[in-house]
């Protein structure tokens, strides 16, 4: 019965030790991604003369951005910071003026495994890094041939 006992003492402090871990880690992830965003569309705006349709805004405080690329396809991503645990993002994408707007959502989750390391997660696949990341958040504003996921929700009123 003790030794039941110490192993599940030792399981939770291990538990939270990767929690503090995480408390530390997340935000510098998170951070990282936001300056590779960032980048990305700089990079961008920079090959096209400043004739990219493509802008950023970022909320006060930094837990938030919001990316929209102003021409068809239309194409809207919303990313939250959640609780310094997810990364919500919210989707739209409406072809021409007289199509449905479609809605989706997704997450990117934080992994902390048994050594402390922390990285991304999409879809209990791990993700290499912010780069790899930003890829995947801007994949619906940078590939022209993008397709809306099965999942995505039609709608006839554009988000606000």
């Amino acid at each position: 019965m003790r030794r039941a006992e110490a192993r599940r003492e030792r399981s939770e402090m291990l538990q939270l030790h990767r929690e503090q871990v995480g408390q530390v880690k997340r935000p510098a992830m998170w951070r990282e991604l936001l300056e590779c965003v960032r980048n990305h569309i700089d990079l961008q705006r920079a090959c096209f003369g400043g004739q990219l349709p493509i802008t950023m805004r970022v909320d006060p405080g930094d837990q938030a951005f919001f990316v929209r690329r102003s021409q068809f396809p239309h194409v809207t991503v919303d990313c939250k910071f959640l609780a310094e645990k997810r990364i919500e993002i919210f989707s739209s994408y409406r072809q021409t003026d007289n199509a449905d707007t479609f809605k989706w959502e997704e997450h990117i989750d934080f992994h902390v495994d048994e050594l402390d390391r922390v990285q991304f997660q999409s879809k209990n696949e791990a993700l290499i890094d912010a780069n790899e990341v930003c890829l995947l958040i801007l994949k619906p504003i940078q590939d022209l041939s993008f397709q809306p996921p099965s999942h995505a929700n039609p709608s006839r009123h554009f988000p606000a």
